[in-house]
């Protein structure tokens, strides 16, 4: 604070107290007095003009001192393994279970029962314009941010709990945006040291990510391990099928919990499946941290699911376009997840993709280094924010004088 042109340095211990996160509050502003992953803030210098804040922060000294980590999934849930936050078992942050139908009933009556494994990779957002804001807190109370945001009124849903300040009192402007694909769609912690540092000094505050920061201290798509088993009879008719996925969620949980939620409906929506069960496990590990990513975990297990799909029709010599046709959902079924399917017309779009593709004909004329392939996948369409928030946003207000 003693070099010109800076006006402050923070920590945790100048930042708000209130834990946040859009499903478990495990996240701070700056770190707790634990650095968890590579990319988790330590100290925020504020200052005149960037080039002072960079000078400031390169002459800040942090005394470390060197923790056990781990950064497998699931050498994370060994028993023994370092924990990265107190009080959960085998860095199990949530645990989410699907059950339809008898399991194993359907695995006894199948002919041929297949199992496979998949593990798909981190993926960072790299949106055009990086996470910014600007924070400015007036004489009133009221603080205005003028931030790349894909969604305002969550935004400020999770600044009220972390302020403890009126819904009224946060006033969020999103101009253009260039780019969010999920990841500006949560409180992030530049955010948090904007506002308060605003409050603080009077005066407005800018911070936004470096190219570098978006991609080791932003969100990510979640790395995930997915085994897949499907018991089927002779004729490929499905009769059964588990799914276990361990989720790697890095050092804090953000959407995680209610990506596992979303990926334990899709699994048994797509085919005809008399008996489902999912297990999905949300762990923590010392590594950047997944969050919401378009798609919100459909791409990993649609992926996974119809590889799958793939290698049984393969195993019982069956066209993958026949065996699917044979057990796509239809009008009238029941979702594993409870309701009656009114329409559906996934059969009729295989049908005619196959067609436009030249399905057949190609399967049956193969060329050297050329392939070709089908798959189908299903998605939700809206959704309640938050399984224990009745939050629709929605309001008026009228003054008279």
């Amino acid at each position: 604070e003693a070099m010109p042109g800076v006006l402050a340095v923070y920590t945790q211990k100048d930042m708000p107290q209130n834990k946040y996160g859009a499903f478990i509050p495990d996240e701070t502003a700056l770190a707790d007095g634990v650095v968890r992953y590579a990319g988790e803030g330590v100290a925020a210098a504020i200052a005149i003009d960037e080039a002072t804040a960079l000078h400031a922060i390169r002459a800040t000294d942090v005394e470390y001192e060197p923790l056990p980590a781990v950064f497998d999934p699931e050498e994370a849930m060994a028993e023994g393994a370092p924990r990265i936050h107190e009080g959960t078992e085998r860095n199990i942050a949530a645990h989410n279970r699907v059950i339809a139908g008898d399991v194993d009933a359907g695995f006894a009556e199948a002919d041929h029962v297949f199992e496979d494994r998949f593990i798909t990779s981190r993926q960072a957002h790299a949106c055009m314009e990086p996470h910014a804001v600007v924070a400015d807190y007036d004489a009133s109370g009221r603080v205005t941010l003028h931030m790349s945001s894909q969604s305002t009124f969550f935004d400020r849903f999770g600044l009220i709990g972390i302020f403890g300040m009126a819904a009224n009192k946060i006033r969020i402007i999103s101009p253009y945006l260039g780019g969010g694909f999920g990841s500006k769609s949560e409180p992030h912690s530049i955010y948090v040291v904007a506002i308060q540092a605003s409050m603080n000094l009077g005066r407005p505050v800018k911070m936004f990510h470096s190219r570098d920061e978006e991609f080791i201290s932003s969100r990510t798509r979640h790395p995930e391990i997915i085994d897949i088993k499907t018991g089927v009879k002779k004729d490929g008719t499905i009769t059964a099928r588990t799914a276990h996925v361990i989720m790697e969620n890095g050092a804090y949980t953000s959407y995680g919990p209610g990506v596992s939620l979303t990926q334990s409906m899709l699994g048994g929506a797509v085919y005809r499946i008399p008996a489902y069960r999912y297990d999905g496990d949300t762990v923590y590990t010392n590594n950047p941290f997944g969050g919401a990513f378009r798609g919100f975990g459909s791409p990993q297990f649609t992926f996974a699911a119809e590889c799958h799909t793939d290698l049984v029709a393969e195993h019982l010599g069956m066209d993958p376009v026949e065996f699917r046709l044979k057990n796509l959902s239809r009008p009238g079924d029941k979702a594993i997840s409870g309701p009656t399917l009114t329409s559906c017309g996934i059969v009729e779009c295989l049908e005619k993709a196959a067609e436009a593709i030249g399905w057949r004909e190609k399967r049956a004329n193969p060329k050297p280094g050329r392939g070709v392939g089908i798959a189908c996948g299903v998605h939700f369409t809206s959704g309640k924010f938050h399984p224990h928030v009745n939050a629709d946003f929605c309001a008026a207000g009228v003054k008279v004088n």
